[in-house]
């Protein structure tokens, strides 16, 4: 399926930029939080920027903005090695700074990934002329450029290009989620309605929840006994053969397959829009992926605490 947004397919009216431009932005962003951050020491005099990385001099024109943030025009930063300009390397640069090997090794991937995905955008998504008047679903498809200081800002790691344009909010496809039957004794919920039943058949429509129903009882099993889980379908994949076989064999899980309604990621790819039904709520899932170097699963006391929140701050409303 194709994004309403986009053609997947290579535009010939195109604008073409530079080919070093995304690793341009990369290597400025990543730069820029290194200086800002204070972890290279830096001279700052008549709008130029000189500094040093491990034994490389670099310089570049920039300013300082509002609340001391440093911005770098990434056209003019240089590496000078011997009084001669050279070029850039990023892996260079990431091997230079401070830290153990691993931490060195983990950040270019996520650098490395970040560039992938963004060159993967640029030659086959069509940006959009204005993004004014768009609905919320469309909106968080067109948002494509990412996290405008933080360097990582595509890593998704673990995603690979086809789990990008599946599972990623910038080719705006919708996708089933998968469904588990957790065993009560092995689950916590808190509720804004009375019980877990009247929610799920509420938010899920009378289809869906016969047919989940119908689901739980194939494995002769009942409601008393479980209640629900949704689990992102990349997410299912990656743990099915892993961390849930033993669950699973023993019962204290109960697969049931892609069920319901269609949904949509959003920029935060963990948070899910309802493609089928707008009105419904948006969902948030756990990803054992790392994007701007924050593991996005969730921690079971947020879990916990948020419908008390949620009514809370409707109370307000």
């Amino acid at each position: 399926m194709k994004s309403p947004l986009r053609s997947l397919e290579p535009s010939p009216e195109k604008n073409t930029a530079t080919p070093d431009h995304i690793l341009l932005r990369v290597v400025r962003q990543l730069v820029e939080a290194l200086l800002f951050e204070g972890l290279i020491p830096y001279q700052f005099v008549d709008g130029v920027f000189n500094f040093r990385i491990g034994s490389n001099h670099y310089r570049a024109c920039g300013r300082i903005a509002g609340f001391g943030r440093v911005r770098l025009d990434a056209t003019t930063l240089i590496r000078i090695k011997n009084d001669v300009e050279t070029p850039l390397k990023l892996s260079e640069i990431v091997n230079a700074l401070p830290g153990s090997s691993q931490a060195k090794a983990t950040l270019l991937q996520e650098l490395e990934q970040t560039l992938r995905l963004c060159h993967w955008n640029e030659e086959q998504l069509q940006p959009i002329d204005s993004r004014h008047h768009l609905s919320c679903g469309a909106l968080e498809s067109a948002l494509f450029e990412g996290h405008p200081y933080h360097p990582c800002f595509k890593a998704r790691t673990g995603f690979s290009l086809n789990d990008h344009q599946r599972y990623g909010p910038e080719a705006g496809h919708s996708f089933q989620l998968q469904w588990l039957a957790i065993e009560r004794r092995y689950l916590q919920q808190t509720w804004p309605q009375d019980n877990d039943a009247n929610f799920w058949q509420q938010e899920l429509g009378l289809a869906t929840w016969i047919q989940l129903q119908h689901g739980i009882a194939e494995f002769g099993a009942d409601w008393s006994q479980y209640s629900l889980m949704p689990i992102h379908p990349w997410q299912w994949m990656q743990l099915k053969n892993t961390l849930l076989v033993d669950p699973i064999q023993q019962r204290h899980i109960l697969p049931l397959g892609a069920v319901g309604d269609r949904y949509q990621a959003t920029q935060s790819v963990r948070t899910l829009i309802n493609r089928d039904h707008p009105e419904r709520a948006q969902i948030k899932v756990p990803l054992n992926m790392v994007n701007t170097s924050s593991l996005r699963t969730l921690e079971p006391h947020g879990i916990i605490s948020a419908p008390h929140l949620s009514t809370w701050l409707q109370r307000i409303i």
